[in-house]
């Protein structure tokens, strides 16, 4: 380096450098110095180097770095940088500073001037192709996503909405930049059938800003992987004793705006959120679904094609597949998609929901669709509790559901099946053991309303009803259940 672009750090304390002056610097040189900080060179490149990409982010002890896109601790910048051009880049009145909240991730571009934009922009760019050579170019990814959604329903042309859905997933946010879909997708099945091939093409495209995370990202609490990513692929994130976890922390990153981020050694911080979510399994039941979820769009995978079609997929990504699936996707249709809708309902789907039912829901769908040898009557919340702990035996649940929790969720299925069964207190008469009737206020399961006259009648009759046949049903499995008159008086009471 010449002697022009340095100067003593003496003159770096001042506020505006003065002109370099090479005649003085060689004097000092044959003046044979002595080698104290006076003498030391200043690389003025180093310092406005620190100066134009670095910006001290107020109420932090963190800097962005432009040039890296990384932000870091005023410590690392010395270590890398050197403390006396940190020092120097602190005390400059040309240093950049930005409000924690003036530093963003935006994909779509939308902050200020003064915001420090955590996107960069994605790296891959598109082929060029014609249309006809381009659809010849993707032919082998089209053949393996039609492969992947052909379980999805019995008819083929519901197999091809289900398809075009998928498409869409993954075209419009990187035809819309920063769009957050409310949707995430759950594709599971046999190993080797082709699912990862798929979406870490995807993550390929979105380069730094897509992330492959399996269950020890998922629970570590130092969650820096969130920043700065526009997709997340889940890879078999579960295990039998955190479904439920991790339907938690999946819902809170598929729907919420803001995602928090926590560093290791830098501060907490908050981004926009603009994750969109795939998430991969080869187990039978990946995920815990609600009743009436919208989120997940689930694809049963079938069994793996033969190996020389993956041969083929290998090579076609190695030959720049990715950039040619980009161009692709950036034209594909999607003017009928609604990025806020919910999920399409697959068969998948609903396997996936009836295996997470408790068994006092599958009792009732069971009870309701006649599929028992029980009639589907209404009759006394005991009654039907009864009838439930003998499915249970004969099902072989070893844990069922308390009285209170059962009638809960009885009427909570029938009412989102479209069949609402309801609770009333009514005045049934029983048999007492000294043969003298007696009247007492029963919660009844109303399965159909009563009539509006002679209400007590019409609920003793139906009590009276139903007991037979469920003597019948419950036999071996809970016959010896005390009698609805006799002894078992608390479980009907009020």
């Amino acid at each position: 380096m010449s002697d022009e672009n340095v100067i003593p750090f003496s003159a770096a304390t001042r506020e505006t450098p003065p002109p370099p002056d090479p005649g003085a610097d060689a004097s000092a040189k044959g003046r044979g110095g002595g080698g104290g900080k006076a003498d030391k060179m200043i690389d003025w490149g180093r310092f406005n180097h620190l100066v134009e990409h670095f910006a001290l982010i107020y109420g932090t002890d963190t800097v962005w770095d432009g040039a890296t896109r990384t932000i870091m601790k005023i410590s690392a910048m010395a270590h890398a940088h050197g403390a006396d051009y940190v020092k120097m880049w602190k005390g400059s009145e040309n240093r950049r500073t930005v409000l924690q909240t003036e530093v963003v991730f935006d994909p779509a571009g939308t902050c200020s001037e003064r915001c420090v934009n955590l996107f960069g922009g994605l790296t891959m760019l598109p082929t060029e192709l014609p249309e006809a050579e381009l659809a010849q170019r993707v032919a082998p990814m089209l053949k393996l996503m039609r492969y992947l959604t052909s379980r999805v329903a019995e008819h083929a042309d519901d197999c091809d909405q289900v398809m075009h859905w998928l498409l869409c997933f993954l075209a419009y946010p990187l035809q819309h930049l920063g769009t957050k879909l409310r949707c995430a997708v759950v594709m599971h099945g046999d190993e080797g059938a082709g699912k990862n091939f798929l979406f870490e093409l995807m993550l390929d495209i979105y380069g730094e800003y897509g992330a492959l995370v399996g269950q020890d990202e998922l629970e570590d609490k130092f969650n820096d992987w969130r920043s700065r990513k526009m997709m997340v692929v889940g890879d078999e994130v579960s295990s039998r004793l955190e479904l439920v976890h991790n339907k938690n922390r999946l819902k809170a990153l598929i729907t919420s705006p803001k995602v928090q981020i926590n560093p290791k050694n830098l501060p907490r911080r908050e981004e926009a959120n603009f994750i969109n979510i795939v998430f991969l399994s080869n187990e039978l039941m990946p995920l815990v679904l609600d009743n009436t979820d919208r989120r997940y769009l689930v694809v049963y995978t079938p069994p793996p094609m033969p190996v020389d079609e993956y041969k083929a997929l290998g090579a076609w990504r190695a030959d720049h597949g990715a950039e040619a699936w980009l161009q692709y996707l950036l034209e594909y249709p999607c003017g009928d998609f609604n990025p806020y809708a919910p999920a399409p309902l697959t068969r998948a789907k609903e396997d996936l929901i009836d295996l997470n039912r408790s068994t006092a829901e599958k009792f009732w769908l069971a009870w309701s669709e006649e599929q028992l040898e029980l009639p589907y009557w209404s009759c006394t919340v005991a009654q039907a509790y009864r009838a439930y702990n003998a499915y249970c035996r004969r099902t072989g649940e070893r844990f069922p559901d308390k009285q209170g929790l059962f009638t809960r969720r009885l009427l909570r299925i029938s009412e989102q099946k479209g069949a609402p069964v309801r609770e009333k207190v009514m005045k049934v008469e029983y048999d007492g053991d000294d043969g003298q009737g007696y009247q007492k206020a029963t919660r009844m399961l109303l399965v159909t309303e009563p009539p509006e006259t002679a209400q007590g009648q019409w609920a003793s009759d139906t009590q009276r009803g139903f007991e037979k046949p469920l003597g019948r049903y419950c036999g071996g499995f809970g016959g010896s259940a005390p009698s609805p008159g006799g002894g078992g008086g608390g479980a009907d009471g009020p």
